[in-house]
């Protein structure tokens, strides 16, 4: 089981039995449980908004965690401005093999392991957005492992 937040959400974006469980175990739950009330006209519909709640939760998990990956201002600061504006701009945009190449050995660096894991980051960043070019996936990725690190 998960030990904090950070790990939960991870748990959630990577492994698709878990994040089923999360949305449809406890819904589940409580409609069967309802169906034992007496009052089942109320305890029903809010049981059965619950459930809809939880399968719109496991549907479009990829759409909320693609809103905004939390960004610490420290970090903010330490980056450049030539690395800051692709990402603002959202759009493909040609960045240098000289950033790419620095983003992907820093990323490498806070893995502290086989390229592997920084390849999974990357993979889990596209995936949860699929807009996201390779760079600024990359870039995603090293700001939520600076996250975690600390």
């Amino acid at each position: 089981m998960p030990k904090t937040v950070s790990e939960f959400l991870t748990m959630m974006d990577e492994r698709l039995w878990f994040r089923m469980i999360v949305c449809f175990l406890p819904p589940l739950v409580f409609v069967k449980l309802s169906g034992y009330a007496d009052e089942g006209a109320f305890l029903g519909k809010a049981s059965t908004a619950v459930l809809l709640l939880g399968v719109a939760l496991y549907v479009f998990w990829p759409r909320l965690r693609g809103w905004g990956a939390p960004v610490d201002e420290d970090d903010a600061g330490d980056m450049e401005a030539e690395d800051i504006a692709p990402a603002a701009a959202g759009g493909s945009v040609n960045v240098s093999g000289r950033v790419q190449v620095e983003l992907l050995t820093e990323l490498r660096g806070l893995c502290q392991e086989s390229d592997r894991e920084s390849d999974r980051l990357i993979a889990m960043e596209i995936e949860v957005n699929p807009q996201l070019s390779y760079v600024e996936a990359t870039r995603s990725a090293v700001n939520r492992k600076r996250i975690l690190a600390k």
